[in-house]
């Protein structure tokens, strides 16, 4: 799937510093989004994210509900030219805590 991206979006994948990370909220299925770090790994085609271990809600928000979305919008220090936004959806579940 990764060999399938445009070039485009690979590079703010790459060169981009922060994502909006947003997951669901229980009960009412609210987004809420939250700045996070990234790391696109290229060979296996996701995303490694991190945050702080002293805010585990967003961990806890994607045990209860694996839907998730990041947004590339901040291009601060990326270096891209004229880059577009570009927003990723899909299934967190999978991923290790």
């Amino acid at each position: 799937m990764a060999d399938d991206l445009p070039t485009e979006v690979v590079e703010v994948f790459k060169r981009t510093l922060t994502c909006e990370f947003s997951t669901m909220s229980r009960p009412d299925d609210c987004p809420i989004a939250s700045p996070m770090t990234h790391l696109w790994r290229d060979d296996l085609g996701e995303f490694v994210l991190s945050s702080s271990v002293m805010v585990p809600r967003k961990l806890y928000r994607l045990h209860d509900d694996p839907r998730v979305s990041l947004t590339f919008t901040h291009f601060a220090g990326s270096e891209l030219v004229d880059p577009f936004p570009v927003l990723v959806q899909g299934d967190g579940g999978r991923g290790k805590v």
